[in-house]
């Protein structure tokens, strides 16, 4: 799909369907998305929860700069005009690998636009550096590499932690009143 964002410029998004309530806002570095679930990748796994949405932020202002940049507050915003944009509600953010950090700042920045985070530091550990648990919405962090059971299993547990999920359009029974 492609987003008018409010700058005037677009960005692509990539969408894969899911079986479940869930949706997700996936962040990776690499936003091409493997052809089909036999090729394996973080997208097709979390399809199993629900539909996710991988935006392709390669260019925009304050890609590949650190976290504490005053310009990746750009890319934040980027974030909440794609949830906004591309109709999702209050989705789960996911970060991947060096697009943990950004992660991390969108939900500390925007607790009250997701339903909660899930960081995937890179296999070196570097990645999330600040505390996670003190962000007022649920957090899971996995380790580099483990069994992808026990991956499913984590994820499991923090999507019942929020109960039932808010389908793919659905309000979230918790989100502020309009």
């Amino acid at each position: 799909m492609l987003l008018l964002l409010g700058d005037g410029t677009s960005l692509q998004a990539t969408e894969l369907p899911g079986r479940g309530p869930w949706t997700f806002l996936l962040l990776t570095s690499a936003p091409g998305v493997p052809e089909g679930p036999g090729d394996g990748g973080v997208a097709w796994f979390l399809t199993r929860f629900g539909r996710v949405v991988v935006p392709d932020l390669r260019g925009r202002p304050g890609w590949g700069g650190p976290a504490e940049a005053p310009d990746h507050l750009d890319l934040v915003d980027d974030l909440d005009q794609v949830r906004t944009r591309a109709g999702l509600g209050r989705p789960v953010l996911v970060g991947l690998g060096g697009l943990a950090p950004l992660a991390l700042r969108a939900a500390a920045e925007q607790p009250w636009a997701w339903r909660a985070l899930i960081l995937a530091s890179p296999a070196d550990g570097h990645g999330v550096t600040s505390d996670p648990d003190q962000l007022g919405l649920p957090v899971l962090v996995l380790a580099a590499g483990p069994p992808p059971t026990e991956q499913a299993e984590a994820v499991e547990r923090l999507l019942g932690r929020l109960g039932q999920g808010p389908g793919w359009s659905g309000i979230a029974p918790d989100a502020p009143p309009r």
